[in-house]
């Protein structure tokens, strides 16, 4: 606290900068622990008061805050400090994770998806933790809009490259269930309109024969 007293004051010093970054890297990294009630809150405090009072704040610290933030359920201020990064390399992909996931806890996963189709995955500062982290994201977005088929896919590709990412097996195993009832389904009852199964010989909302498909 008294080194946050004291950056008003110095915004310029790099060394007191250094130290408070350090700062709340830990209260972040802790923040994870069911122990560690207020690191997070106490992280955000740190990194806004040096976006806040110097020009020597970097992209990291930046993107640092900003996964604070959507940790703590604030996207939209994430969202604005993610916009204002500028320039390319690992950072900017970095921003566009962290934008598309802020979109997903705004319950927008249209614009999630939409950023990270324009993710260029052959950049050669995409690493494979950002890739599945990009993968992941895809996956929920496109499942969240409806688009099964699809998520699937995306999973597909992530499995193989990593099985114990998060949850993807049962994510994985969860929408190839899925795909199996929609692939049992053989169309409208040509009476009613109404879905069946493809092993039926009655519609099961009106009773009409089925024709074969």
């Amino acid at each position: 606290s008294v080194f946050l007293m004291i950056l008003p004051h110095h915004p310029n010093n790099v060394e007191l900068v250094k130290t408070l970054m350090e700062a709340a890297q830990t209260h972040f990294d802790a923040s994870e622990s069911t122990q560690a009630a207020g690191r997070l809150d106490r992280a955000v405090e740190i990194l806004r008061t040096i976006v806040g009072h110097t020009f020597l704040d970097t992209r990291e610290t930046r993107l640092l805050l900003a996964r604070s933030l959507i940790k703590k359920g604030l996207a939209d201020e994430a969202i604005a400090i993610l916009q204002a990064i500028e320039g390319g390399g690992y950072p900017r992909i970095r921003a566009q994770s962290l934008t598309a996931e802020a979109f997903i806890r705004k319950n927008q996963p249209a614009l999630a998806a939409d950023i990270i189709s324009k993710v260029n995955f052959d950049d050669p500062n995409m690493t494979d933790d950002l890739r599945k982290q990009m993968w992941y994201l895809q996956a929920e977005a496109m499942e969240a809009q409806g688009l099964v088929e699809g998520a699937a896919e995306i999973l597909d590709k992530l499995i193989l490259l990593d099985i114990k990412y998060r949850d993807v097996k049962d994510r994985h195993e969860r929408l190839a269930g899925v795909k199996r009832r929609t692939a049992a389904v053989q169309g409208s009852c040509p009476a009613c309109g109404k879905p069946n199964l493809a092993e039926s010989r009655y519609c099961a909302s009106c009773g009409s024969t089925l024709q074969p498909s």
